[in-house]
């Protein structure tokens, strides 16, 4: 059945004010060997794959449209697939080790369980897997709000409570104003509840998630575009669910221990002795200090950014300074930015050397045409590399790992909010900055 949403249910329900449908009733299942259920539905195809014993990759396109068949930015984990038990019926129940998933055939909806029955998450009634029809644009899944669930992660953003209970998050990486807290803005797309489980969103386009949905009794995840393609992640505690997060998408290494210890940053040093006199300043008057960090100020000025070499009228010999340093105990971390002035030596030869190998983000797909941004009173014009590409990051290490052999002990990798950005620019891979 193709349920479309008019806009008086979308009123009713909290749903967006444009016409939705949901996938409607099962025609028809099947199963591989892969422990992957694909649901053949009245308007969309929905996938279940039992990944592990306690977690289920759950994907749904539009009918007429073809999966996503691109590797992961962020899924590492190479699965050992767990014994499955499929029950069929009105409702088709699905066993593993550590779960249990009810899925109801007509409309589709999922019920992710412990095994003792006991409910995790569950589709709405009304609205489950929704999305703009024939299109990718704006799929979702709204789920019930357990009463008391309160809902933690989805990155970091000054101004919002612990709890998303009651709020909603953007999550698109932008940088919304230099004294404003957006600009610390960090998006995580996943959302870990109370009750233990966790939903991790595999999609790097604009997310939003709604927990305000009819009068607080229903939850939604929504997707600007690409696929709707989410996990989740079964756990008896919020810890539980987070370590399994970590086996899908990899741990941080520990940093070292001076890296836990107090930094002192400012904008900014303009010279060693600024830097020698803040190292006595902290010794004086017996306060720790570990790293001292130079903000742009040591590559001269923002006109020459990228250029990635010293200012030696103001920062001479950075070799003996920085083994000075280190030796009273004084560890340097230095700035640097992904954008490279295209008018103004050092820089210039940078941009030239990265446009020359189509390294920097592009106004074409072909990357023959560097993206040029314009920021006046700042670094002026300049293009901005493509980190997406693995030897345009391996160009970036070759032009940094001088400073590090010179001593530097960290960088300071600044302005990748991004600063500025064109949505419709073409990075590595055909990928476009909207979907980055």
């Amino acid at each position: 059945m193709n349920r479309t949403v008019t806009l008086l249910f979308g009123v009713l329900l909290g749903l967006p004010l444009v016409g939705l449908a949901d996938p409607g009733s099962v025609t028809s299942w099947s199963s591989n060997s892969l422990t992957e259920l694909t649901f053949t539905c009245a308007t969309a195809v929905v996938k279940l794959e039992f990944v592990d014993a306690n977690i289920v990759r759950v994907r749904m396109e539009p009918n007429g449209l073809t999966f996503n068949t691109n590797a992961s930015f962020t899924v590492i984990k190479n699965w050992v697939r767990p014994p499955i038990s499929v029950v069929d019926g009105s409702t088709l129940t699905v066993t593993t080790s550590g779960l249990r998933v009810d899925v109801s055939k007509t409309p589709f909806r999922l019920t992710f369980r412990k095994l003792d029955g006991t409910v995790w998450l569950t589709d709405t009634n009304a609205t489950g897997l929704a999305f703009t029809p024939g299109s990718v644009t704006n799929s979702s899944d709204t789920f019930v709000m357990s009463n008391g669930e309160q809902f933690y992660g989805l990155g970091l953003v000054l101004g919002k409570p612990l709890s998303y209970r009651g709020q909603t998050r953007t999550l698109y990486n932008a940088r919304s104003g230099f004294s404003t807290g957006a600009m610390t803005d960090m998006a995580v797309p996943l959302m870990v509840s109370s009750k233990g489980y966790a939903v991790f969103m595999d999609n790097t386009y604009s997310q939003t998630w709604d927990f305000t949905l009819s009068s607080t009794t229903q939850w939604r995840a929504l997707v600007s575009n690409g696929e709707l393609n989410y996990y989740f992640i079964a756990g008896n505690t919020p810890a539980d669910a987070l370590n399994r997060y970590g086996q899908i998408v990899g741990t941080a290494p520990v940093p070292p221990r001076w890296a836990l210890a107090y930094m002192q940053c400012r904008y900014g040093y303009r010279n060693w002795s600024q830097m020698y006199a803040a190292r006595d300043t902290f010794r004086t008057n017996d306060l720790p200090c570990d790293t001292l960090i130079l903000d742009l100020y040591w590559f001269g000025s923002p006109s020459v950014m990228g250029g990635l070499t010293w200012d030696t009228t103001n920062f001479p010999n950075p070799s003996s300074n920085l083994t000075a340093l280190a030796a009273s105990g004084i560890k340097t971390i230095n700035i640097h930015e992904e954008y490279i002035n295209n008018v103004n030596q050092p820089a210039l030869a940078n941009f030239n050397e990265a446009a020359g190998l189509h390294y920097l983000v592009a106004n074409d797909a072909a990357m023959t045409s560097p993206s040029i941004m314009q920021n006046n009173g700042f670094y002026g014009t300049a293009g901005y590399v493509d980190f997406l590409n693995p030897a345009a990051r391996a160009w970036w290490w070759g032009k940094i790992k001088p400073l590090y052999d010179a001593g530097i002990a960290g960088f300071w990798t600044d302005l990748g909010e991004p600063e500025q950005d064109d949505a419709t620019d073409f990075l590595f891979g055909g990928h476009r900055e909207s979907e980055i």
